[in-house]
């Protein structure tokens, strides 16, 4: 009987140690493309057949805008953003932190069609550049269209005063992989965009793998303030989270002046 009380014992300790081990494996996994190294941005094309366009498309993200070029595109309408206070949950991706309404109500209008925020996240240092100048921070707005095309909205951060509107995110940034947090108070999205809503727009990409085209940039002009240690806050966790700058190759970078 002892022999057999102390053979169960073993057995469960042996189960325990083995659901443990594949816990941890599969929350250690190597990530499949990365910023770095042998998965980094230069290889990103060959890691996956998905992935072809990040080696083989014309019309990459990011792009240094270099404001003597651009177009003056009258006939754009204003950018309408119908964003709500809503609640968010933030998401430690592996690759950044996602910012992720709880909710459909969050919209941006381009020519009377709607794009519904899908997530916002954050690039250390920034990916688009202007003039060939980078910011501490560029945050991404991803919205989406009913018939799936994307149109992403880019807000450079500079260092300034304390951004409140994302004060209780960049206090709980979740710090492993696959982790999550809620923000408890709902967030005004509106409160984060600059009073000068003038941008440039461009045909592009993703700026990750699988780095799809027929994505539409709005690169806001005017930059938004985050205080040193929010900054910093983020760039402990991803000190480098951005893809260089592409070829421009033969597109047009317009811009509207509202």
């Amino acid at each position: 009987m002892k022999w057999n009380t102390l053979f169960s014992k073993c057995l469960i300790l042996v189960l325990i140690f083995s659901l443990f081990f594949i816990f941890e494996s599969a929350h250690s996994a190597p990530l499949k493309w990365s910023y770095s190294g042998k998965t980094g941005p230069e290889y990103w094309g060959s890691l996956d057949p998905a992935y072809v366009k990040c080696s083989k498309g014309f019309e990459q993200s990011p792009i240094n805008i270099n404001t003597a070029n651009l177009v003056e595109a009258t006939d754009l309408d204003p950018l309408k953003f119908r964003y709500t206070t809503t609640p968010f949950k933030v998401l430690n991706t592996g690759h950044t932190i996602e910012v992720i309404p709880r909710n459909q109500e969050n919209s941006l209008w381009i020519d009377n069609e709607r794009y519904i925020l899908k997530q916002l996240h954050f690039h250390h240092q920034s990916e688009h550049e202007i003039n060939n100048k980078e910011f501490p921070i560029e945050i991404h707005l991803v919205h989406q269209h009913s018939n799936g095309k994307l149109a992403v909205v880019g807000i450079f951060v500079k260092e300034g005063l304390q951004n409140n509107v994302l004060k209780n995110v960049f206090e709980h940034l979740p710090r492993t992989i696959s982790s999550e947090e809620i923000v408890e108070k709902p967030i005004n999205l509106t409160a984060l965009l600059p009073k000068d809503k003038s941008f440039f727009t461009y045909d592009g990409s993703l700026t990750t793998p699988p780095c799809t085209e027929d994505v539409t940039w709005f690169i806001l002009k005017e930059p938004i303030e985050m205080e040193q240690r929010q900054i910093r806050s983020f760039s402990e966790l991803y000190p480098s989270n951005d893809r260089p700058l592409q070829p421009l190759n033969n597109r047009v970078v317009f811009k509207r002046i509202h």
